[in-house]
């Protein structure tokens, strides 16, 4: 997942407009990463839940 987030940093300049901070762009990482690691969660309990 890293290596996404660093390779979206190098974004032409058109797109790289849409995301004007590099911030930001981590910041959307770091929450998709907390969103996987979520749902691997609650994948993990309802398997042995039912």
């Amino acid at each position: 997942m890293k290596k996404l987030c660093s390779r979206r940093v190098f974004l032409p300049s058109s797109l790289s407009l849409q995301f004007p901070n590099i911030t930001d762009i981590r910041s959307i990482c770091q929450y998709s990463l907390a969103i996987l690691c979520l749902i691997t969660i609650l994948m993990f309990f309802f398997h042995f839940d039912g």
